[in-house]
């Protein structure tokens, strides 16, 4: 019995140290568990502190780089009103560069804009820039789509190669036959069957002839009837019949359905903008240096790929020799100015957005001439990519280079891609070249759609500097359903019409009239005198004769003379009807309205034409150790925020050439002698300089 009672005592004392033993562990996991939950909390407090401090360096960032929200809820900044003045090409460039920097730096203390009769161009730049964008991300929806086909054929044959597919025709050819070994019959032969008889039979008609006549040669079919010819390549109807299903539609009064493939890829290209600009240039700026980058790459292999092809001395010998009568069409210069304007960006408003985050003393006058030259060589080398293969093409095809040439999307999407499609491995050239698209079309949206945000968030700072993100959103979110018309069915219509006017004639007028601001209305004087402030140097005679007197008349010249050769507007074959030239001349015409309006809106605000044409007392650089000189008044950062309009108003009547005399009785600091020191009994503030 003592035994049984001993062993069920050691059982006993086993139980309890074993449940001693699963209490300590469970003592130690509890413990353990809690230093883990401690050191997470403590590690997402680190979190939160770096997160904190990283949102409170970009508030400071945004600070520096913005305007300051203005205290005072009577008046907003205007600083894009101030930003005036750029002619064309280099010129341009450096009016642009130089202007903005100037007025970019507002956020310290001066609340004033420039307050030109002038202020509507600034409205003007954003509305055009705004229409720009619209078809632009339309482009960049093509390429995307045609960057997934390629992924999707990649080791096959791309689906614009071949004929014989559902969406092609009876006349789609994927090269003309050899003729130099046929009869005279034979050649007649072949040529009349890709022909539309009902369109030979007019002709002929018109021309009392007939098919057995003795003057119908082979000749003729090909000079007389060359408009009869309705061949395609495998590519025009890819792109014209399956992509855009243009031929569903007959004209712009019914555009068809919606491609919903092209609206998802519309959407796409939206998305990718946004994510982009969410932040403007935080975010954008970083993307830059690789889709600025990309392209020359892509360019080098195409050109060296291009010169390995068979016939492409042809090419580049029609891109070289140049047609001499072509240069008295007015249109040529016309185009050749537009062409100008889209390269480097004059007018749009983007060098004035951009060139605003520069520092106040940065050589513009160094980054004015290198853009324009690495612009122009850029073009330059562009054209012996494009037209290399364009030479292989006519070889292929067996036709001049000439007929193979095409404008606008057609070179882009149907003369391109098929060179492409009849290379080795030409689903990897298709990704190459459609990727190089896409980098170009969005280096070019970042900065104009980023001047049409900058604009509205500086113009209205209080209810929309803090909510920049969600605008920024809303301005995308209109951008998509101003684009889905151009995305329909005949959508490539509504893109011919907004890329023919909407920044065409009312770009180059916009052009003019700032150049009339920036010279005649706030002064070349003036102007030079800046550039010498930021710069230490004035402009030579070279800059003053072309900024005042060449560039503006020439532009004059230009819009007269094209004006009067005008043409309506034709995309394969279809010319548009008259109301819808209305529509187009309505683009036109709203960004002159709105420079017009700007203009009558100053001078019923400020009192007087007279008074509208000078610029405001107070404006100048923003920071106090640039206002040098005797033009630039000391101004007090304490009382300037109670100056009402109609002390300004009075200040600015008072303004002479030697500096500012005599201002209206106010609790602003501005008498100053024309030595530029400042008259006994009134108070000076030694942090400013003169």
């Amino acid at each position: 019995m003592q035994k049984r009672w001993r062993g069920k005592k050691k059982k006993k004392k086993k139980k309890k140290k074993k449940k001693k033993k699963k209490k300590k562990k469970k003592k130690k996991k509890k413990k353990k568990k809690k230093k883990k939950k401690k050191k997470k909390k403590k590690k997402r407090r680190r979190k939160k502190k770096k997160k904190k401090k990283k949102k409170k360096k970009k508030k400071k960032n945004k600070k520096k780089r913005r305007c300051l929200e203005y205290e005072s809820s009577s008046r907003n900044s205007r600083r894009q009103e101030a930003r005036r003045g750029e002619a064309g090409g280099r010129k341009g460039y450096f009016m642009d560069f130089e202007t903005t920097r100037k007025s970019s730096y507002l956020e310290n203390y001066t609340n004033v804009d420039l307050r030109l009769i002038s202020s509507g161009v600034g409205m003007a730049m954003v509305l055009i820039s705004f229409m720009v964008c619209l078809y632009y991300n339309v482009i960049v929806m093509y390429g995307m789509y045609y960057l997934l086909v390629s992924i999707v054929y990649m080791d096959g044959d791309l689906p614009w190669s071949k004929c014989g597919n559902s969406w092609n025709t009876d006349y789609c050819l994927t090269e003309r036959p050899d003729l130099s070994n046929f009869t005279e019959e034979q050649k007649i032969n072949v040529t009349l069957k890709r022909m539309d008889m009902n369109c030979v039979d007019k002709i002929l008609a018109e021309d009392n002839m007939t098919m057995l006549s003795v003057n119908f040669t082979y000749n003729y079919t090909q000079t007389a009837l060359s408009s009869c010819d309705e061949t395609v390549l495998p590519s025009e109807e890819y792109f014209t019949n399956f992509v855009l299903r243009l031929n569903e539609v007959e004209s712009l009064e019914d555009l068809g359905g919606v491609s919903i493939k092209l609206v998802f890829m519309l959407g796409v290209a939206w998305l990718v903008l946004f994510y982009s600009l969410r932040r403007g240039v935080e975010t954008s700026g970083k993307l830059i240096y690789f889709l600025a980058t990309f392209p020359y790459f892509v360019l080098v292999a195409l050109l060296v790929r291009g010169v390995t092809l068979e016939g492409y001395m042809k090419g580049i010998e029609f891109y070289i020799i140049p047609e001499w009568e072509k240069l008295k069409d007015v249109n040529v210069w016309r185009e050749a100015a537009t062409q100008i304007f889209f390269s480097l960006g004059p007018a749009f408003g983007t060098l004035i957005t951009m060139a605003s985050y520069n520092p106040f003393k940065h050589n513009c006058y160094r980054d004015a001439i290198l853009v324009a030259i690495i612009n122009c060589s850029t073009s330059i080398f562009g054209g012996f990519v494009i037209f290399s293969m364009l030479g292989y093409m006519a070889t292929v095809t067996n036709q001049a280079v000439q007929d193979v040439t095409s404008s606008g999307p057609g070179l882009v999407f149907v003369v391109y891609p098929e060179g492409i499609a009849r290379m080795p491995v030409s689903g990897i050239w298709a990704f190459l070249f459609f990727f190089m698209l896409i980098a170009l079309g969005l280096d070019s949206q970042f900065a104009m759609f980023e001047t049409v945000i900058s604009a509205l968030v500086d113009e209205f700072p209080k209810k929309l500097r803090k909510n920049r993100v969600i605008f920024t959103f809303v301005c995308h979110l209109v951008g998509f359903l101003f684009g889905i018309p151009m995305a329909t069915y005949g959508g490539m219509w509504v893109l011919t019409l907004m890329s023919n006017y909407s920044a065409n004639y009312g770009l180059i007028f916009t052009c003019l009239c700032e150049l009339i601001a920036i010279n005649y209305v706030y002064g070349n004087t003036n102007f030079c005198e800046d550039i010498e402030l930021m710069l230490g140097f004035k402009p030579n005679l070279y800059w003053k004769a072309t900024w005042m007197v060449i560039t503006p008349v020439a532009i004059l010249v230009m819009l007269v003379v094209s004006g009067i050769q005008y043409e309506p507007v034709v995309y394969n074959g279809y010319e548009f009807e008259a109301w819808v030239e209305g529509i187009g001349f309505i683009m036109v015409g709203l960004p002159v309205l709105l420079i017009f309006c700007g203009a009558i809106y100053k001078v019923i605000q400020i009192g007087g034409i007279r008074a509208a044409m000078k610029p405001d007392p107070l404006w100048g650089p923003a920071h106090e150790e640039h206002r040098v000189g005797t033009k630039y008044a000391t101004i007090r950062t304490t009382s300037q925020d109670n100056l009402t309009m109609s002390e300004v108003g009075e200040l600015n009547s008072s303004q002479s050439v030697g500096g500012i005399a005599n201002p209206a009785a106010s609790t602003t600091s501005l008498n100053i002698t024309s030595s530029g020191k400042l008259e006994d009994g009134v108070e000076s503030n030694n942090k400013t300089g003169f």
